[in-house]
């Protein structure tokens, strides 16, 4: 026995000096190492365990010797749920746990899943007497006829109905959320008199029997309710909806046989704050009128059947009410004062207001819909009377017939399919002819427009798909994109030549990227295609020397070799362009300047441009602008000739200036004057504040500013860049900027105060931190009553955080005083740093637990943003509110400012 001992410890050490490798040590589990949570202070561990249901809080006791009493001493979140083999054990379980807990009850749930009254009355009763339950917050009572391991037990409605005892009230002063739900209408609300409800935010109502008086008793006792939900009500033929603070309501009229006795119709009168309008139910059980929601962003899900006459005539009917004149508005209000007043002639009257008034419905961004069968002529009118939606999402039913077809094509100009819808989800998809032939059953220019989107490799593709599609590629209009490499330029300008001399429709766009700087290869083959009849009636044209290819060597070229002008038919173009980019990475680039100096140049439809890296005299451009009188976004980026530009636009509503990085900053861009631009909303900068200077004179909607330099004090920003913002009178302060992107070196509350103070209605703020310098002594103490944190601030993110002392010491100010903050990002340059640990050091460090905004949520990130450079193409996208956002990036080539 000792031998064979001996040999077994002698193993390991024979294995290593025959060169065996002893196996690698296993990784920690999850779960393993240091317990953060417990290092938490005790008030934030009791309200951890306070969110945690009633078995989880209880078995936290075993954790450790610091957890034991935190659930006798945290906030009761008691959820209780009662059967029928096994009643009398939980009961009285509950019974001890209200008698013995020493705090109060933040939340009690009672879900019982038979329908013996008898039994949960009394219990229900006795529990919600009892002392323990003064100041509740959370009601939630569920009686249910469904387990999810049992069978449905039917039972009919006239057995065992269940009065809720008068005790449910004695909570309603302090009731935040409250929540009745029963599956077969058993329970009967009690009648009251003057209910009050003063903090109660939630209301859910479903399958109770409740008298019409009753309920709109209820709804006018509730001054701040957010979120309502009525559904499958018993007793309730209608009910109207006014109320200045809901946000959030869901009508559902159940699947009763008798729709006489249940919810048939609902009318919102006056709900300012509506946002999100949830229906669920049968066009011929529930009727929903809407006739003031002016913030109504969505809706669904609207029933099968339900046509756009409809929807104008019977559901909503002045949900635009606020964007009226005043004049207008009088009118409207008269109009309905009438409606209520004369009941005889409401249909009358009703026509009158959707004919004078109503035709869209601007605010709606997400629409829930039905189609049965799947019909593209629903679907357009629908996009008509939302014109500003974003997501659509259409559940498909196959009955019925398919409907000839209304529209004519094509179908023109439609807001919504140009500029905004982003996202289309088809629910029950299954593959059918109806559902896989939805695009291709669409008419021929309908589906030409569609290829004419699509890139050129994509757009050729599509002759593969099938007969219908084959010849369409042929027949659309063009959208060519072309790169030219120095090793294979031959073979791609045949093929675009050959493809320009087939293609039997006129091209729609031409993009040509080279990335060579052969120019004596580059302009002939450029001339030659902008002269061929192809191009005639062209749109978009987008020309990029670049010098730097993906995963390829920057070439460095000297700036005086192979230099490139522009060919005179780029101006031929000119009557039909509505967008022109012209972009090079090292000045080889030369706009001409005998036609646009004498005035010639007339850009008549043009409404995005983009000159960057050019060689452009000064006349050359201010002849260029002078030309563009639908001109809504503008970049001017590294721009060399041009010393100075004067900006005086009626349409121009984006602009992007940049410097670049230049050795000689005398001979590239060095001032920009908008000197009158009334609809210019975004302005973005870039470059150190040395090598240019922005001054605004006047644009009274600006609403997006940065990148601000290094070192711009408010007095230098009051003085040199906005002098007067409104050109009434002079500057204080700019209320209209709503998101601000700024630099700090190093990181500093005081200059955060004085931007916050010309800003008061910030609403964003990005900062780049930097570090060189040092930090000068506090002038501010504290700032009270400071607008923008009192009142506006909702987002700060800060770049290239670190979380050095001076990163934590600027985070840390936003999180005592910014009292709205509703999220705080922090990222940082370096991703491989941002690991758990990191990140739990941080909130640590940053004391996040103690914030002004309890609602405040936090983000660490490693690769969202690098630095304070915009996109390009986020600048020239008007349908984006906040171009900064990194989170809707979705380019696939970037190029910055």
């Amino acid at each position: 026995m000792a031998t064979r001992r001996a040999k077994k410890r002698k193993c390991p050490e024979a294995e290593l000096d025959a060169g065996v490798t002893p196996p690698a040590r296993e990784k920690p589990e999850a779960g393993e190492g240091p317990d953060l949570i417990s290092n938490l202070d005790v008030d934030v561990l009791r309200r951890i365990v306070s969110l945690l249901p009633t078995k989880d809080g209880a078995r936290t006791q075993s954790l450790s010797t610091r957890w034991r009493d935190l659930f006798r001493s945290a906030p009761l979140n008691l959820g209780v749920e009662l059967c029928r083999e096994d009643e009398h054990a939980p009961s009285s379980l509950v019974s001890c746990i209200l008698a013995d807990h020493q705090v109060r009850y933040r939340r009690f749930s009672l879900t019982w899943y038979d329908y013996e009254s008898a039994s949960v009355s009394p219990l229900l009763s006795s529990w919600l007497q009892l002392p323990a339950l003064n100041g509740l917050s959370e009601l939630d009572l569920w009686q249910k006829r469904k387990r999810r391991d049992e069978e449905r037990r039917e039972l009919p409605r006239e057995e065992d109905p269940y009065a809720l005892p008068p005790s449910v009230l004695r909570f309603s002063p302090t009731l935040r959320i409250l929540s009745i739900k029963c599956t077969g209408c058993m329970i009967h609300f009690p009648s009251v008199g003057d209910l009050h409800l003063p903090i109660l935010k939630q209301l859910t109502l479903k399958g109770v029997v409740v008298s019409e008086g009753v309920l709109h008793g209820v709804l006018a006792g509730c001054s701040v309710l957010e979120s309502l939900v009525l559904s499958k009500l018993d007793g309730v033929h209608g009910v109207r909806i006014n109320s200045s603070t809901l946000r959030s309501l869901g009508v559902s009229s159940g699947w009763r046989d008798e729709p006489e006795e249940v919810l048939q119709h609902v009318i919102v009168e006056d709900a300012p704050l509506l946002e999100k309008l949830f229906l669920y139910g049968l066009d011929d059980h529930l009727s929903v009128r809407v006739l003031c929601a002016p913030k109504l962003d969505f809706l669904g899900s609207l029933p099968e059947g339900f046509c756009k006459a409809k929807l104008e005539t019977t559901f909503v009917q002045v949900t635009t009410t606020f964007y009226f004149s005043t004049k207008e508005s009088s009118h409207v209000y008269s109009i309905l004062w009438l409606m209520n007043s004369c009941a005889n002639h409401s249909s009358f009257l009703l026509t009158s207001v959707v004919a004078s008034l109503m035709s869209v419905v601007p605010t709606v961004k997400v629409l829930v819909l039905r189609m049965s069968p799947p019909s593209v002529d629903d679907a357009i009118d629908f996009v008509k009377f939302f014109p500003c939606l974003e997501k659509l999402y259409v559940l498909l039913y196959r009955d019925g017939a398919s409907k000839r077809a209304r529209h004519h094509f094509p179908l023109g100009y439609i807001e919504c399919l140009e500029l905004h819808l982003k996202k289309v989800m088809l629910i029950n998809y299954h593959g059918t002819p109806r559902d896989v032939d939805f695009a291709s059953n669409l008419d021929v220019d309908v589906l030409r427009r569609i290829v004419s989107l699509l890139p050129t490799k994509d757009g050729a593709r599509t002759q593969s798909l099938s007969t219908r599609w084959r010849d369409l590629f042929r027949s659309a209009p063009l959208n060519l994109g072309v790169e030219l490499r120095r090793e294979d330029e031959p073979a791609p300008s045949s093929l675009v030549s050959r493809i320009l001399a087939d293609h039997q429709a006129p091209c729609r766009r031409l993009s040509l990227t080279w990335y060579g700087y052969k120019s004596d290869l580059v302009s002939p083959l450029l001339n030659r295609w902008l002269q061929s009849p192809a191009l005639n009636g062209l749109a978009e044209f987008d020309l990029w020397q670049n010098r730097k290819e993906n995963g390829k060597e920057y070439w460095r070229v000297p700036r005086e070799e192979q230099w490139y002008t522009l060919p005179p038919s780029v101006f031929g173009l000119s009557p039909t362009l509505r967008i022109l980019s012209i972009k090079c990475t090292g000045y080889v680039i030369h706009f001409p300047s005998n036609c646009a100096e004498a005035g010639d140049v007339h850009f008549p439809h043009l409404k995005q441009l983009t000159i960057k890296g050019v060689v452009i005299s000064e006349g050359v451009l201010h002849g260029v602008l002078a030309g563009c009188p639908m001109l809504e976004s503008l970049v001017l980026s590294e721009l060399d000739g041009v010393r100075g530009v004067r900006i005086n636009s009626s349409t121009l509503m984006r602009l992007g200036v940049s410097s670049g990085l230049r050795d000689g900053p005398e001979g590239i861009l060095q001032e920009v004057i908008i000197e009158d631009a009334p609809l210019l909303e975004k302005l973005f900068l870039s470059g150190v504040d040395g090598d240019v200077s922005v001054r605004v004179l006047c644009a009274p909607k600006l609403d997006f500013l940065g990148s601000l330099p290094e070192g711009l004090t408010k007095a230098k920003l009051e003085s040199v860049v906005l002098q007067r913002i409104v050109a009434i009178s002079p500057m204080s302060v700019v209320r209209s900027v709503k998101v601000l992107v700024l630099r700090l070196s190093p990181p500093s509350a005081d200059n955060a105060i004085d931007f916050m103070t010309f800003f008061p209605c910030l609403e964003k703020l990005y900062v780049l931190l930097y570090r060189a310098g040092a930090l000068k002594r506090a002038r501010h103490h504290f700032p009270h009553g400071l607008e923008c944190l009192e009142l506006h601030l909702k987002k700060v993110v800060l770049i290239n955080y670190q979380g050095t002392v001076k990163d934590i010491n600027f985070a840390r100010f936003f999180l005592l005083n910014a009292k709205v903050l509703e999220r705080m990002e922090y990222a940082t340059l370096r991703e491989k740093k941002c690991d758990s640990k990191w990140i739990a050091d941080q909130h640590r460090n940053l004391q996040l637990d103690k914030r002004a905004s309890q609602g405040a949520q936090f983000c660490f990130k490693g690769d969202s943003y690098f630095s304070d450079d915009i996109h390009i193409g986020h600048i020239h996208d008007l349908t984006v509110a906040d171009p900064f956002d990194r989170s809707l990036c979705q380019c696939h080539n970037i190029d910055f400012l």
